[in-house]
């Protein structure tokens, strides 16, 4: 009986050490691996890095393009509700701004009537 148990010990032994040879070559494998993704991520992080000056200057390009042209807009708007009548020669003329004169003789707008309002109707 004691030698049986001595037969198992060795046996189980042996089996433990069999077993933990078998991975032994994976660990490394696996470990190699991480460093492979984990490098992937770091490349990644690395390009989006230097894309970021390059779109905050075409947000600054976009921004400056957006003023210039508000600025156009609202040059233009401010010149097309400036109507100053002036005199040349007898002649009334109109000029939408002050450096710029129109030969167009000026007419006389008369503003419409506004629509009367509708009745309600009986409740």
């Amino acid at each position: 009986m004691a030698f049986r148990n001595f037969v198992r010990s060795i046996l189980l032994a042996l089996g433990l050490v069999a077993l933990s040879g078998c991975g032994i070559n994976s660990v490394p494998t696996a470990e190699e691996e991480a460093k492979a993704r984990w490098a992937d991520v770091q490349s990644a992080y690395q390009r989006r890095a230097d894309l970021i000056p390059n779109l905050v200057e075409v947000v600054r390009g976009a921004a400056s393009s957006e003023q210039d042209i508000l600025t156009q807009v609202i040059e233009a708007r401010a010149s097309a509700s400036q109507v100053q009548l002036t005199s040349s020669k007898g002649r009334r003329t109109a000029s939408k701004s002050p450096g710029t004169a129109t030969t167009r003789r000026c007419r006389t707008i008369t503003p419409r009537s506004a629509p009367s309002p509708r009745p309600s109707p009986p409740t």
